[in-house]
This record gives C-alpha cells, sequence and structure tokens, in this order.
C-alpha cells in the first residue's frame, strides 16, 4: 500500500491486470512549438486549439506582436511572408485569419487557451509552473545571438523572418522541443523544404530532409499520427495539410547556463556579440504523412 501511495502522490497511475501486475506512468506532455507561418495558415487556429489538449504547445513572441497590430497587415499582408516564398499567401484568407486569432485573444484568458510564449518580461510572459527561473534569460541570450547569425549573413529582418528567428531561439532554450510547421502543396510536390527551413539555410543554418525510411523518424511520426488522429485533426491532412516536423540541434547553447554570471544584462549583451552560440547549430526535418 505503501508503494501505491507513494506512486498516486507522484502523480503516477496504477493499472493492476490479472494475473500479472502493469505500471502505466503518465508521460510529460511533449513540447512543440507552432511555426508562426502555420498558425497564420487558415488550418493554424484548429490545430492549435486541438493540439493543446495532448500537446505542451508554444508561439514566439513576434507572434503576438503580428495579432496585435492586424489593422497594419491587413494593408500590408505580403509582409507576412519570405520574398523568396515559392506560393504567395492568399490576402483574404491571411486577413481572417488574424482576425480570428485577434478574437480568440481578446475571449479567451491564456490558462484556456494552453498555450505557452515568452513575452518582453515575466510580466508579459505565460509560462509553465514547472519552468526553468532563468528560461527568459537564456532565450534572449540565444535570440540576440541569432541576430548577430543573421547580420553575418546579411538577411534584412522582416516580419516574417522576426518570428522564424524568435521560434529558432525558442527551440534551442526549450532543449527537447520541436518546431511543428508545414508544406503548401506547392512546396510538397517540388520537395522543396518549409519556408522556416529556408530561412535558416539563409542564415547559415543546415537543414536536412531524413529520409522516409529512417527508422527514429518512423517511430516520433506514428506517435505524433496518433496525437493528431486523438485530436480530431485527421480530415486536415486529407484535405491537403502537409504537416512537417523540425528538430534543431544547438550544441553552444548549453555554454549560456555554464557561463552565466550575477549580471544577467551584461550577459545577454556578451551573448550577442558571440556568434559561437549558433555555431555547428543545425536542422532535420521530415514530413508527418509520407
Amino acid at each position: 500500500m505503501k508503494i501505491l501511495e507513494g506512486l498516486r502522490e507522484l502523480g503516477k497511475t496504477m493499472t493492476i491486470v490479472s494475473p500479472h501486475i502493469s505500471v502505466n506512468l503518465n508521460q510529460h506532455y511533449s513540447t512543440c512549438i507552432l511555426d508562426p507561418n502555420l498558425a497564420l495558415s487558415p488550418y493554424g487556429l484548429p490545430v492549435t486549439k486541438n493540439l493543446s489538449k495532448f500537446l505542451e504547445l508554444w508561439i514566439a513572441r513576434e507572434f503576438w506582436r503580428i495579432i496585435d497590430n492586424t489593422n497594419y497587415y491587413q494593408q500590408y499582408p505580403e509582409s507576412l511572408q519570405l520574398k523568396t516564398a515559392v506560393l504567395k499567401k492568399n490576402p483574404e484568407e491571411l486577413i481572417q485569419t488574424l482576425k480570428n486569432w485577434q478574437s480568440l485573444r481578446i475571449a479567451t484568458v491564456p490558462t484556456n487557451l494552453n498555450l505557452f510564449w515568452i513575452g518582453d518580461n515575466k510580466s508579459e510572459s505565460f509560462l509553465p509552473s514547472n519552468a526553468d527561473p532563468q528560461l527568459i534569460y537564456h532565450w534572449e541570450s540565444l535570440a540576440y545571438s541569432l541576430d548577430h547569425q543573421l547580420e553575418q549573413h546579411s538577411v534584412t529582418q522582416t516580419t516574417i523572418t522576426s518570428a522564424f528567428r524568435d521560434t529558432v531561439a525558442l527551440a534551442a532554450t526549450l532543449k527537447s522541443a520541436f518546431i511543428l510547421t508545414y508544406q503548401s502543396p506547392t512546396k510538397q510536390n517540388k520537395n522543396l523544404s518549409p519556408d522556416i527551413c529556408t530561412a535558416l539555410e539563409s542564415w547559415g543554418i543546415s537543414c536536412q530532409q531524413i529520409d522516409s525510411n529512417d527508422s527514429i523518424a518512423a517511430i516520433e511520426r506514428e506517435n505524433l499520427l496518433h496525437l493528431i488522429i486523438q485530436a480530431g485533426l485527421s480530415k486536415f491532412l486529407w484535405a491537403g495539410l502537409n504537416l512537417v516536423v523540425l528538430h534543431l540541434v544547438v550544441p553552444s547553447a548549453s555554454k549560456i547556463q555554464q557561463n552565466q554570471s550575477s549580471n544577467i544584462q551584461s550577459d545577454i549583451e556578451e551573448s550577442s556579440l558571440s556568434p559561437n552560440l549558433w555555431e555547428g547549430a543545425r536542422g532535420f526535418w521530415y514530413q508527418l504523412k509520407n
């Protein structure tokens, strides 16, 4: 009985199946970061609402700045996509999506939305209760360092580039998180990488497509597809939503915690001058549905 009580205290469940005993431990939700490009697609809201019940969902800071300036982007929707985009977004669809997100944000408290983000400061952030106290500092250090990486590659920062930058820095900060993005039908037919991967390549960060027969991707794909089915999103896959999973490896990200001093602001400014945090960074992506 003491063992059972201990398991309950740890938030674990025990299922007894006669004549054997099996213990099923509740797993922590996987951490998923929504690519702003996916969030701003016609599928963005239903994907967010449904998946938030099964995954720990995060969104980039720049995304909320976009939603807060919906009136501006209604006039200049072209600024919400890469200039090199193969297929231009439908302005009417994009404007409607912006309005829907704006309405949702006004009408829904963050705890009901189940969507986390890092804001300009702690009071403007919405973080899980068990979040690392230094999470915002780690993200800012990686984001500033990534700015330097962009400057090195003469990248002109646009709204969508800034959103990608925030997303990529967030993925490196959360470490075990993956980015959920998508390919347009045109890109899928031409076997071209998603826009966020195109951006990464232009920043000097290689993005490799994982072979469709890769055994590790196969296991991960199966697990995620089960969540997609449970979330009631199968119909969107049949309708042409080509979801893509992107993983980032940023070996130098651990240097932030090791080198952290008592002067956090000084550390952030110092990291912004060093390109080393993104040295050796790589991306790996695969299509969720073969």
